[in-house]
């Protein structure tokens, strides 16, 4: 069966590329993954743990929780097709986080969503959709935020 990692940060971008990856999905019986990765707590973060960062933390992942698993919920009802959620929290950054769950989940493809840059940095350094693809061992499908499918 065919993988396909969609990752989501809850943006227009997204929820359109997870749309997209729907179509897809049902049109090559692809099983989906959506993936939210949060970003774990620095060391400014630690230090004001008694300012309520914990429960910061646990908020933001049962949010995330709730938002991807409807989310999956939608596009399975919608397209029928197989489709998981994860939230996961990492210490890296979102990039090294997203490459190294490619790598584990060992997907056939990854679909993400761009509006691309949107500031000085991303405009020199690349996107997270850039720099993830230009490191992928599989291919990816950016989806520009105002991109609507059109069947193949």
């Amino acid at each position: 069966m065919i993988k396909i990692l969609c990752p989501v940060d809850f943006s227009e971008a997204a929820k359109n590329a997870a749309g997209y990856t729907g179509q897809i999905a049902s049109r090559t019986e692809a099983a989906v993954d959506l993936l939210t990765i949060i970003e774990a707590p620095t060391l400014a973060d630690i230090a004001n743990i008694n300012a309520g960062f914990k429960p910061r933390i646990e908020r933001r992942m049962e949010e995330a929780r709730a938002t991807l698993t409807a989310y999956c919920k939608s596009l399975n009802e919608e397209f029928g097709i197989l489709c998981h959620s994860q939230v996961k929290t990492h210490i890296s950054s979102v990039d090294d986080a997203l490459k190294r769950e490619i790598i584990k989940g060992d997907y056939d493809m990854i679909i993400m969503g761009t509006n691309g840059a949107d500031d000085f940095w991303q405009f020199y350094f690349g996107t997270h959709s850039y720099r993830v693809a230009r490191t992928a061992t599989c291919p990816v499908l950016m989806v520009p935020e105002q991109c609507r499918f059109k069947p193949f």
